[in-house]
């Protein structure tokens, strides 16, 4: 499917849009507070685009803070003059919109700061090192500019910058909402080793009717599988497991069980990994994505 054309449209509603699946991801113990600008702070981007920007740097600044904290998402209309633009390699003057994200967590040391944006540099124990290389990517893609400021033990503030738009004199054609994404009854196996996680799509796939049953590895996926006679219609399964990989798992469930049908889950780049994989979806997602790809690998 070929990209989707940038739209004029307002920074404020689509951080305002995603704010539940924002807090979703941050999880119980970090407080998420958002700061939207009086005016409509106009950008052209393709929204889909902006809304993994938020949902990246989100889940970034969360895995800085093990232990709770807070993230603060601001929104502002700037106008950066001569002296204000030589303060960010790339950005020039000029009337932008400027998105922070900012977080009390452990900050990242100094002699990290020049790789953060490079693909696959991370600090992290369990993580691709593609967030931040995916949110650089989108920006530049956009015109846009993003800085960095960290200070160990003290937080960390993404800060980006994207042309200010203009509505155009003359209204688009009103487009209708996408139609009702539908649910099922169908019994989905779900194995993530993220407790967070897990809980949040098991939720949301038992808002939308689904019997989910649900495990953090292989070996507790095989033994739930062992008390079902009649098996799965669906498993839903992180790659990248502790101990048997979600492959592994599911070569293992299908011989039981040919009919089953399969999604796995990764933080790794789709393009990198899926390519011998039929059903995909990379995280982090959206609950609409989420639900969407359910419905469309059980309908295949």
């Amino acid at each position: 499917m070929p990209p989707r054309a940038p739209e004029i449209v307002s920074l404020n509603e689509i951080l305002m849009s995603s704010e539940r699946m924002l807090r979703i991801l941050a999880g119980e113990d970090i407080r998420l507070e958002l700061e939207v600008h009086a005016k409509e702070c106009l950008i052209a981007v393709e929204p889909s685009k902006f809304e993994q920007i938020l949902l990246n740097l989100v889940a970034n600044s969360r895995d800085a803070m093990p232990h709770g904290g807070t993230i603060t998402i601001t929104v502002s209309a700037v106008d950066v003059d001569e002296d204000g633009a030589r303060l960010y390699i790339g950005l020039r003057a000029g009337k932008h919109v400027k998105l922070c994200v900012a977080d009390t967590g452990q900050g990242i040391p100094p002699e990290f700061m020049a790789q953060i944006f490079e693909p696959f540099f991370t600090t992290k124990e369990k993580g691709t090192g593609l967030g931040l290389s995916t949110v650089y990517g989108i920006v530049s893609q956009h015109e846009g500019h993003i800085g960095c400021h960290s200070a160990v033990d003290q937080g960390t503030t993404f800060t980006i910058f994207l042309p200010l738009a203009e509505r155009m004199p003359v209204a688009a054609p009103r487009v209708l909402p996408p139609p009702k994404i539908r649910g099922g009854s169908e019994k989905v196996l779900l194995v993530e080793d993220e407790p967070d996680l897990r809980a949040s799509v098991r939720r949301i796939l038992e808002q939308n009717g689904y019997e989910v049953f649900e495990a953090s590895d292989g070996a507790a996926a095989l033994k739930i599988s062992q008390g079902q006679a009649d098996g799965f219609h669906l498993l839903i399964t992180d790659i990248a497991l502790p101990g048997m990989r979600g492959p592994e798992l599911a070569e293992r469930l299908l011989e039981q069980h040919p009919h089953m049908r399969v999604l796995y889950m990764s933080g790794y780049s789709g393009d990198a990994i899926a390519p011998r994989m039929s059903h995909f979806i990379p995280k982090p997602f959206r609950r609409d994505t989420l639900v969407r790809r359910v419905r469309e690998v059980l309908d295949a």
